[in-house]
């Protein structure tokens, strides 16, 4: 990542996608379900986004 980088659509995706990427191997090593998914995927897109800004 580099600064600025929550502006550009471009680098948004790549960090959402890599955040999905993890997410799909960790609900099938722990058994989750798809809600459980989204809601972490909420979670940690919030945290990477309120980390970007500060």
């Amino acid at each position: 990542m580099f600064p600025g980088w929550q502006f550009q659509a471009s680098a948004k995706k790549a960090v959402d996608k890599e955040i999905r990427q993890f997410l799909r191997k960790y609900v099938k090593e722990n058994g989750l379900t798809l809600d459980e998914l989204e809601e972490l995927h909420k979670k940690i897109i919030n945290n990477v986004m309120s980390y970007a800004q500060s």
